[in-house]
């Protein structure tokens, strides 16, 4: 094949009248040259890169299984079937060749494998049509076909057979012509180069415009009738009559040559790439007449097909002459620009080469007068270039050029050479003195914080502050932020939207396990693979010194024989000693001052208290019932919609809704439970919409059958009918009786476990993680001491002992709290009823209901003790009361924590009378007025007072 086809090139260019024939093929190195007798032009190419002018697609190489050619043909052989030797009888039928990339212009030969045709005796010199084919998608069509033919389109076939497909189809309902453009090209084969076999390489040479009628298929390929664009035809020299018989004025037609002409002088010295086709051109521009010269001119560019499409469809000369000048100037405008971008990557890449070849010859002086290791040189030129105009505090400066001079010294293979460039990789890349302007704004802040967070007032109030101190001083540092509370009340995000409102970084950390203070403080050197610490590790990958720091669980810090973390966040945090902290992997100190630190805990008890001292706690005790339901409808819903695909106008929670799941399924203190299951609301809402669409496409397809299926679609119908109910109206409304159908049960049926309190039933009030609720006390009077069994001598002596146990799951400080609670209920008894020896001398048994519950803390303790009195004097409480208080063995009634959350505990239960220390009121004020309304609060110092109040 590729002999054949070398052989073809060689005798093409040799032999024929066109100049330059442009071909690609491969494995020939060797360079020759080529010489055109009848245009007196020689030339030399190398057979391994031959100049295209022109390049098909792929598709058009899968059409005619070889690539296409094209030149310039001179003037007399463009104008031989024009100047009387042969004559064309209108309309003919010729073979149809559709082109991909762009058209074929008279006067410009082609070089192809064309399919296979029979020579007639009519037509010895076979003509064949080409037609740029302007959508060969055809998709519309097809859809508009049969489905049969369109599964047929759909195989893999060669882009010959598809072409065929698509006209020779009689289920087609579109015109075929209308993928052709109305003006193609007749083109002449050489009468030496008919095709006999697939493998013929032939050339084509355009003689003039044609337009297209009819379309007739064949067994290989397809037929089209052609007819004259016009009664008129290509006048041959005579510049006075334009194309078509649209005639123009002679002195005009040598304005457009004159015009033509510059163009071409001025794109040769631009492109040589065109050089000896627009010097053939120039030399010859008497010889062609205007409209020749302007299609020659034409085809030359690199325009698109379209383009050029419509110079070949445009017959008048004057517009078809506008066309191709602003052709032409594009194809200039376009070079203009390439050659000034090639002017610079190479003025760029002399100066570069320059610099490396400068670099070079240095680094080998200095390796020979053995100044600096072999090899070492480009490694420091790399890092005194990332430093650049960097600023470097004096002490870590002195530390760099240090191990430079170190650096020069060791061998690239030894092994302390990599830790040494590792080093100092990380001390040139960490932002030293590189701080990102804040803003400190209080009015900007406090409109992120209220756009991210609802309810939080007395948070949102604490950190305004902190950032109004850091506006009056201009820098905000020195300070530790503990916000402590519940899970899933918002306490990362805060931190989040803290650094946002202040323009700063962002980075989070889990301290929660950690028990290697070395992942604090990095580690030495010395051990393979060493780091440096969670601290310089944020600093690098931030690029800034004064980012906001996130340090989550801080009171989950656990202590192995690797260190204790806690001891190791001193030297970090502590605002005092942070400017100079040392990392054990730098071993140069790093100024940590700048950095805001955030820390996350759930409680502060097992926070250490050195640790403790040095933070500013912020307490969140969680949300109330309006607070949870604003957020589920500004925030959450909106959040999980988007998560799960669903458009806000197909789904729809009442309000009623929301406050059941928040009061029966989400207690919590937080939200992140709530979220949860507002996903799990909108994960089966999304899997009835699937479902529902499902079925109305299983719909839509069974009613277009055919008649042929009507058999089908009646034993269908009952099955249609059934999947009615299924289909989904929009918007779903959940109310709140669809919440046992997408959750289930309730979690909580609520919390008075007693309608009516008793004799020895009182009600009291507790924290936990999921905030307040209730606790409920119950004493009862037993037959026998099941604890302490009476001895034979008391049973003589007549002598009754009482005794107390309590039962729950109590923790330690519990348990102690109800001992205190019976010894001082006995004491009280006696003094306010000095006869009723009930306590004294009785088994009684305390309970403290739910008891797969632990439970624990002091503030029980006035509960327990009116639980006994009660008991004692066979008295109910008031009903509708609730109290809180620890108790000591005198009876004065100590403060509790958690205030809020037991009052929305009360609240929630409709109890509308609490009884409080004295030292909780200032707490008590601080609440809002939405959590307070209706709710009576009593302040005892003693329990006297108490005692007063209920009984």
């Amino acid at each position: 094949m590729l002999t054949l086809l070398n052989k073809t090139l060689r005798k093409q260019i040799v032999n024929k009248s066109y100049f330059l024939s442009l071909v690609n093929l491969p494995n020939s190195p060797q360079t020759r040259s080529f010489h055109n007798k009848q245009t007196n032009c020689q030339f030399e190419t190398n057979f391994r890169s031959l100049k295209r002018l022109y390049t098909q697609t792929p598709e058009i190489q899968d059409l005619l299984h070889g690539k296409d050619r094209y030149s310039i043909q001179g003037s007399d052989q463009t104008l031989k079937d024009h100047s009387g030797q042969e004559k064309f009888t209108f309309p003919m039928q010729v073979p149809l060749v559709p082109l991909l990339n762009r058209p074929l212009f008279p006067g410009v030969t082609i070089q192809t494998i064309l399919p296979p045709f029979r020579r007639t005796k009519e037509n010895p010199s076979q003509k064949v049509a080409f037609f740029f084919v302007k959508d060969y998608q055809m998709q519309p069509e097809m859809r508009q076909g049969d489905e049969g033919f369109a599964r047929e389109h759909k195989k893999k076939k060669t882009l010959r057979q598809k072409f065929s497909d698509f006209f020779i189809s009689k289920t087609s309902k579109g015109n075929p012509l209308e993928n052709l453009p109305g003006i193609g090209t007749l083109a002449v084969i050489n009468p030496s180069d008919v095709p006999h076999s697939l493998h013929s390489v032939v050339s084509c040479t355009g003689l003039e415009r044609v337009k297209a009628l009819k379309i007739t298929p064949s067994q290989k390929h397809f037929l089209i009738d052609i007819d004259m664009v016009n009664a008129g035809s290509i006048n041959d020299n005579n510049d006075s009559t334009g194309f078509g018989g649209f005639s123009i004025d002679p002195e005009e037609a040598l304005r457009y040559k004159k015009i033509i002409f510059d163009l071409l002088k001025e794109l040769i010295v631009l492109k040589p790439f065109f050089a000896d086709s627009v010097q053939y051109l120039l030399q010859n521009i008497k010889k062609f007449s205007l409209s020749s010269l302007l299609d020659l001119s034409c085809s030359i560019t690199t325009s698109r097909g379209t383009e050029l499409q419509g110079v070949l469809g445009t017959i008048p000369t004057s517009k078809r002459f506008q066309l191709v000048k602003e052709l032409l100037k594009e194809e200039i405008k376009f070079s203009k620009v390439r050659q000034h971008v090639m002017k610079t990557v190479s003025q760029r890449l002399s100066i570069e080469q320059k610099k490396i070849y400068l670099e070079k010859q240095m680094k080998e002086i200095k390796s020979e007068l053995g100044i600096q290791g072999k090899g070492n040189w480009d490694i420091i030129q790399k890092f005194r270039k990332q430093m650049g105009e960097k600023q470097y505090p004096k002490h870590a400066k002195d530390v760099i050029e240090e191990q430079f001079e170190k650096l020069t010294q060791l061998n690239v293979s030894s092994l302390e050479f990599n830790t040494t460039r590792n080093y100092l990789d990380w001390l040139i890349k960490l932002p030293w003195m590189t701080y990102q302007k804040e803003n400190l704004d209080i009015l900007l802040a406090k409109e992120i914080l209220d756009e991210d967070h609802y309810g939080l007032a007395d948070v949102k109030k604490r950190i305004l502050e902190f950032i109004a101190v850091g506006n009056l001083k201009g820098s905000l540092h020195g300070k530790i932020l503990c916000l402590v509370g519940p899970p899933g009340v918002g306490k990362t995000s805060i931190g989040k939207s803290l650094s946002r409102a202040l323009n700063r970084e962002f980075f989070r950390y889990s301290l929660g396990g950690l028990s290697d203070s070395s992942a604090l403080k990095g580690f030495k050197r010395t051990y393979i693979g060493a780091l440096p610490g969670l601290f310089i590790q944020g600093m690098k990958n931030l690029k800034t010194s004064n980012p906001v720091f996130v340090l989550d669980e801080v009171d989950k810090l656990g202590v192995s024989y690797k260190g204790d973390p806690s001891s190791a966040l001193l030297e970090a945090l502590d605002p005092e000693q942070n400017s100079e902290f040392l990392d054990h992997f730098l071993d140069v100190s790093y100024d940590l001052s700048k950095v805001l630190f955030v820390m996350t805990a759930n409680v502060t008890s097992t926070i250490p208290s050195p640790l403790l001292d040095r933070m500013e706690v912020i307490r969140i005790s969680g949300y109330v019932e309006e607070e949870k339901l604003q957020i589920a409808k500004k925030y959450l819903i909106k959040k999980v919609q988007k998560e799960t695909g669903i458009k806000e106008n197909q789904v729809k929670i009442t309000e009623n809704a929301i406050r059941t799941l928040i009061r029966d399924y989400c207690r919590e203190a937080g939200v992140r439970n709530l979220q949860k299951n507002l996903e799990k609301i909108h994960r089966k809402i999304a899997y009835k919409i699937a479902i529902s669409n499902k079925n109305s496409t299983d719909s839509t397809t069974t009613s277009t059958s055919t008649s042929q299926q009507k058999e089908v679609e009646e034993s269908q119908e009952e099955k249609q009918q059934q999947q009615k109910h299924q289909l989904v109206n929009f918007p779903i409304i959940v109310e709140e009786k669809d919440l046992q159908e997408y959750l289930g049960k309730a979690i909580f049926l609520g919390d008075r476990i007693f309608k009516k309190t008793g004799v020895g039933v009182v009600t009291g009030l507790a924290w936990s993680h999921f905030g307040g609720a209730l606790s409920y006390i119950e004493s009862i009077k037993t037959e026998f001491d099941e604890i302490n069994e009476e001895t034979s001598q008391d049973k003589k002596k007549g002598k009754k002992k009482g005794s107390h146990k309590i039962t729950g799951q109590l923790g330690e400080v519990m348990k102690e709290s109800s001992l205190i609670s019976y010894t001082f209920a006995k004491k009280f008894l006696r003094e306010k009823e000095p006869n009723n020896t009930f306590l004294e001398e009785s088994h009684i048994h305390t309970h403290c209901p739910e008891g797969a519950i632990p439970k624990d803390g002091p503030s029980a303790g006035v509960t327990i003790v009116t639980s006994l009195i009660s008991l004692a004097l066979q008295k109910p409480v008031k009903e509708d009361f609730a109290m809180t208080g620890e108790i000591t063995l005198s009876g004065k009634v100590l403060p509790i924590g958690g205030l809020k959350e037991k009052v929305l505990a009360a609240r929630r239960s409709g109890i509308n009378q609490l009884i409080f220390p004295k030292e909780n009121e200032r707490d008590w004020y601080e609440l809002e007025d939405y959590i307070t309304k209706g709710i009576t609060p009593h302040f005892v110092q003693k329990y006297d007072d108490i005692y007063k109040i209920l009984f």
